[in-house]
């Protein structure tokens, strides 16, 4: 199935590509949670209630929105192996062998690249320093992890921890036929 592991360029390219995706989504979504957050909040206004509850459930709805689009939008990758960026650029996640991964290990491999948001985010949620901070120390982890893929070995250090790499799916048979 796949060809060859892939370093850190083709990465970053699925990567960026996912995060303007991303982005598009989430601010979409979060429009959609806002209009309609907003309109309940008139209804509230209009039956008495503060004009400030309509713009604070806005608020609310908006970032709820952004946020179940982009935990959405990167679990199409914990959850198959391929994000829409990897996708696009015939990149597909694997066993270090080369064998289709399992499961568990695009959910592992999912876990160990997003800990930190997770933390950054319950940090936030919760008001613990304690908590962000950790969120922060994983981050720098992670990014610095990432430069792994520099390496020979091509594997960031989520891949290690999942025993997952990067690779470039072999082109299409009837692709390499030549054309008449």
């Amino acid at each position: 199935m796949a060809d060859a592991r892939v370093g850190l360029g083709p990465r970053a390219a699925a990567a960026a590509i996912d995060l303007v995706a991303m982005v598009f989504t989430a601010v979409a979504a979060g429009g959609a949670f806002a209009f309609v957050a907003g309109a309940q909040a008139d209804g509230i206004t209009a039956a008495g209630g503060t004009g400030e509850l309509a713009g604070l459930l806005g608020f609310l709805g908006g970032l709820a929105g952004a946020f179940a689009a982009a935990l959405g939008y990167s679990l199409i990758e914990g959850l198959t192996g391929r994000s829409p960026g990897k996708r696009l650029l015939r990149l597909v996640v694997s066993g270090d062998d080369g064998m289709p991964a399992t499961r568990h290990q695009y959910a592992t491999r999912w876990f160990a690249k997003y800990t930190a948001v997770l933390l950054l985010g319950a940090g936030v949620i919760t008001g613990s320093e304690l908590v962000a901070m950790a969120g922060r120390i994983v981050g720098i982890v992670t990014i610095a992890g990432c430069a792994l893929a520099l390496g020979d070995h091509k594997r960031g250090l989520h891949d290690f921890v999942a025993g997952t790499a990067v690779f470039r799916l072999e082109p299409r048979a009837e692709s390499r036929k030549p054309r008449a």
